[in-house]
């Protein structure tokens, strides 16, 4: 198939048919103008919009960001999420627009007092009732989860919130993002879990692995949980995060994030190929960063890798799976 790309106003829309996304980019001036602004770009698209991914540099711009977007898309989904900057120091939020694809769930928080691993093991807890009942509402089901981003705000509670995960999802296989964010909408969150569920499962798993067998950088992590490194749907495919791990379980690229993007790129390009599709069937991508100096190396890399424009958008992060990973890319493909 062949993809509809299109640049507009500075804005890269892919779409396939009723799939697509938008890479919302940001204007001038207070976050709420720079909502509007981006709004504003997505043009005609913007009544297909279903779920909107939120990142802003303060929890300060998250009220009048909400306010922008319940005038424009009062009945969109929304995943927010606190990060330490974006590619300019100017930008202080950042959207993602989906069409389509996936059921809208918001992003899903279970706030409680504490900060401590068993207040996120807690919360990990009840983010996952919370998902089934989603599901069960909207007649799907857990086989339907195709991918998941866990953002967390400290590392310490990855143990926790892996563990109560890998418990629920036994067997499920997902692939999935870790992020350590700066922060998430309620100061009682420790962790929020964005997941996106196409409905028709059980779908196509690619090359599972349990996360005991598979380093996330030097080290295996000390939880148990299954998942998978690309899911395949009728129309559709999701990677995991990829890093400058290989496929086969070797870190490489230590101390130099470019390294890694190159890495993470030959990943990506096996993935798809798994899958049945080629970098041209790539429609949008987020680069995540632990630094805003990596940026320029990990985006010289990653751009010229994709023939063809693509909603690529980026971003930097607290941290990451480990701490010697330095970025991490996503990449969904439309068949």
């Amino acid at each position: 198939m062949t993809l509809q790309r299109s640049s507009q106003d500075g804005i890269i829309t892919v779409r396939a048919g009723d799939l697509g996304f938008l890479r919302g980019l940001t204007g001038q001036g207070d976050a709420a103008a720079q909502a509007e602004q981006a709004l504003r770009r997505a043009g005609s698209a913007l009544p297909e919009v279903r779920r909107v991914t939120v990142h802003v540099t303060d929890r300060a711009w998250l009220a009048p960001v909400r306010a922008v977007l319940a005038h424009h898309l009062p009945a969109a989904a929304v995943v927010e999420a606190i990060v330490p900057g974006l590619p300019d120091p100017a930008m202080l939020v950042a959207l993602d627009l989906d069409i389509g694809g996936a059921l809208p769930l918001d992003g899903l928080i279970a706030p409680r007092p504490g900060h401590t691993p068993e207040a996120a093991a807690a919360q990990a807890e009840a983010v996952f009732d919370a998902l089934e009942a989603k599901l069960a509402a909207a007649g799907a089901k857990l086989t339907d989860l195709c991918k998941m981003t866990m953002q967390i705000t400290d590392r310490a509670w990855r143990q926790p919130v892996y563990g109560v995960m890998g418990r629920r999802l036994a067997g499920v296989r997902p692939v999935s993002t870790g992020l350590i964010v700066g922060g998430l909408s309620d100061p009682d969150a420790l962790f929020q879990l964005d997941a996106q569920v196409v409905p028709g499962g059980p779908h196509e798993r690619i090359r599972p692995y349990r996360s005991t067998t598979m380093p996330y950088g030097h080290d295996r992590q000390p939880f148990e949980a299954e998942f998978c490194m690309a899911v395949r749907t009728p129309r559709q495919v999701f990677l995991r995060g990829q890093t400058g791990l290989t496929l086969a379980g070797v870190f490489t690229g230590a101390g130099d994030p470019a390294a890694q993007a190159r890495q993470a790129m030959a990943n990506v390009v096996a993935l798809l190929a798994d899958a049945g599709c080629t970098m041209e069937h790539a429609a949008h991508a987020t680069v995540f960063v632990t630094d805003r100096a990596f940026l320029a190396p990990v985006m010289a890399v990653v751009e010229p890798c994709f023939p063809q424009p693509i909603a690529l958008s980026a971003m930097v992060v607290k941290g990451l799976a480990a701490p010697e990973i330095q970025m991490e890319i996503d990449v969904h493909a439309l068949r």
